[in-house]
């Protein structure tokens, strides 16, 4: 389905940036390429991803804690790799810190958190609730294997196409003010968050159908009055 306001939710979203002093990470829908660290650090020049300083270290912490061999580099920090962007970044700019990885949910529908830079956490908790992931373009096999995610989706076409029966009336812009943040559930099908698709993970204890509930209520008042409205002109 493709409403005639899905073009409020642009495409653009998805490749905005975060920069910290000069680093960036951008979204990643995909898994990047695996390198070893010794490959990986000499397509980084034996340099921080983050803060461009020389790194090397005696051993690399992989994702399971495997341990490799030391490296040939000289430095002046360790380092340790970013499980979202697939690059090594210093000790200062890698914390340990862990987030639900984009790619990794859209691609194999796992929700462990990864250990990431201080950069790649900080862009990560900050899209968190954005509407930014198209998932029909992405990944449209997640909704025949997911029933409830494909129950939720055509829910959302449902009320995008009610919403779209108030469509230059003032009624189309205080349903938007009322909802606010969660305007987007009617004003496209396709664009979900981060936030909504952790919400569908948890299964019969997902809140997304008592949320999009509550915008179908709201729906239906404004639409209520707008109707009222049409017959008191023609009345």
């Amino acid at each position: 389905f493709n409403g005639s306001n899905q073009a409020r939710m642009p495409m653009e979203l998805g490749a905005r940036e975060c920069e910290t002093s000069g680093q960036s990470v951008r979204l990643l829908v995909e898994e990047p390429q695996s390198r070893s660290a010794h490959e990986q650090l000499q397509v980084q020049h034996g340099r921080c991803a983050g803060c461009s300083v020389r790194i090397r270290g005696n051993t690399w912490t992989l994702p399971f804690g495997v341990i490799g061999a030391p490296l040939p580099f000289g430095s002046n920090k360790g380092f340790a790799l970013c499980e979202y962007t697939k690059q090594l970044y210093c000790t200062d700019c890698h914390q340990n810190q862990r987030s639900i990885l984009p790619w990794c949910v859209l691609q194999n529908w796992d929700f462990c958190p990864g250990r990431v830079s201080d950069v790649a956490h900080e862009y990560l908790t900050s899209i968190a609730d954005q509407p930014i992931l198209c998932v029909s373009a992405i990944r449209p096999q997640l909704f025949s294997r997911i029933p409830l995610f494909q129950k939720l989706r055509d829910q959302r076409i449902s009320l995008h196409k009610r919403f779209l029966r108030l469509h230059g009336t003032r009624h189309e812009h205080e349903l938007v003010q009322a909802l606010g943040h969660r305007a987007y559930y009617l004003e496209n099908t396709e664009f979900w968050s981060m936030s909504d698709l952790v919400s569908v993970s948890k299964g019969a204890y997902s809140e997304l159908p008592g949320v999009l509930e509550q915008c179908e209520k709201d729906l239906q008042q404004h639409t209520w009055e707008a109707l009222r409205e049409s017959n008191f002109k023609t009345g």
